[in-house]
């Protein structure tokens, strides 16, 4: 987990004591305004409210009063003998307004053109697809806990993360094939586990019938692996 000191906080919130008000009010607005601004991140350890008051030359009911109000909104997120963090955990409603995050979206026609690009422009507002609905709704439900126990793993596994394979694993079991996690990889991406059938399954002068046309990334991996290319026109 990430973690930011007291004295780059003090410099992150500089000038927060100004204007009227509660200093409790003014430090929580402070850092909200810091998270929203990005310059603290989600799973960021923030300093405990007694060195964050020293820091502030404040009293630590200030500093506590605050946190507390921040953890009532949904931004902080504490455990005892793991301190307080910058949570990751948000209602829908709480989401940006897709203009906040898309800002081209707006220049789009009802003819799915983006409006006012310059000549030779090239229009990247279309080559990814918006995520499922399960797949938000999943990440919408994590926890605090959840994200720290996914982020702390370290080193390389070349089976995939144990968990993720467990998880397709079930899936195929709901569909009616057995499977264990022991039978899953998971890949990089398609090349790569086209890459890994071809080396498994595939021994020089095999013949390989592919589509044509087909996907281009194939051809590179089977001519790599010996195989005989034998393409079947598609209508």
């Amino acid at each position: 987990m990430r973690q930011v000191g007291a004295k780059r906080l003090v410099l992150m919130l500089s000038g927060w004591a100004a204007g009227d008000g509660p200093l409790h009010k003014k430090l929580a607005r402070a850092l909200r305004h810091a998270i929203e601004r990005g310059d603290l991140t989600p799973i960021t350890r923030v300093p405990s409210e007694r060195s964050l008051a020293e820091a502030l030359a404040v009293s630590r009911a200030t500093v506590v009063t605050a946190y507390d109000l921040l953890r009532s909104e949904g931004l902080l997120a504490s455990r005892q003998g793991s301190g307080t963090w910058v949570s990751v955990t948000r209602s829908r409603r709480e989401l940006p307004p897709t203009a906040a995050l898309f800002p081209w979206m707006h220049r789009i026609s009802p003819e799915h053109e983006v409006v006012g690009l310059p000549p030779g422009s090239i229009d990247l507002s279309a080559i990814t697809l918006p995520a499922a609905e399960p797949v938000l709704d999943g990440l919408l439900g994590m926890t605090d806990h959840d994200w720290i126990a996914l982020t702390s793993v370290r080193g390389y596994f070349p089976l995939g993360l144990s968990l993720v394979r467990e998880v397709i694993a079930q899936d195929f079991e709901r569909r009616g094939i057995p499977t264990s996690e022991d039978q899953i990889i998971v890949t990089t991406g398609a090349q790569q586990g086209l890459d890994l059938i071809a080396s498994a399954w595939i021994q020089p002068g095999d013949g390989v019938v592919v589509e044509d046309p087909t996907y281009a990334g194939a051809l590179p991996v089977l001519r790599k692996a010996g195989a005989r290319v034998l393409t079947v026109p598609m209508d």
